[in-house]
């Protein structure tokens, strides 16, 4: 049984999890099939251009890029404080149906970007800049 929080009541939070250890612990409580409602994804990536990667592309070329672009689901497109573009879905009914629109709009997104000679990189960090 999980605690109102959602986590296994017997969660020793004074170890360390691997990297083994946090698959098994999102396999055994957090994916489980469960009814949770409606499920709204946010992703965040950073941009890279391809002629000048070091430099972190200016927004109005990323507006620019991604004008014509339409995403079907209504999903929000911004950019953060640290340079990434992030979409944000609406609610979709269910984790799966969040996951498959993330995919299309990321898929869109992606080709409207690198037509422009962007790419949005799945990283958690930017490694080359502040």
């Amino acid at each position: 049984m999980a605690t109102e929080a959602g986590l296994p009541p017997e969660a020793d939070w004074g170890v360390a999890l691997d990297h083994n250890g946090v698959w098994q612990y999102l396999a055994e409580g957090a994916l489980r099939v469960s009814h949770v409602g409606p499920v709204g994804l946010e992703l965040e990536r950073h941009l890279v251009g391809l002629t000048e990667p070091i430099r972190r592309p200016a927004w109005a070329r990323v507006r620019q890029a991604l004008s014509p672009a339409e995403l079907p689901s209504g999903s929000a497109v911004s950019l953060e404080r640290g340079g990434q573009l992030k979409l944000s879905t609406r609610p979709a009914p269910d984790v799966a149906t969040a996951i498959d629109v993330l995919r299309r709009d990321c898929d869109i997104t992606d080709g409207a970007l690198a037509a422009a000679g962007l790419v949005a990189v799945n990283i958690g960090t930017d490694p080359a800049r502040r």
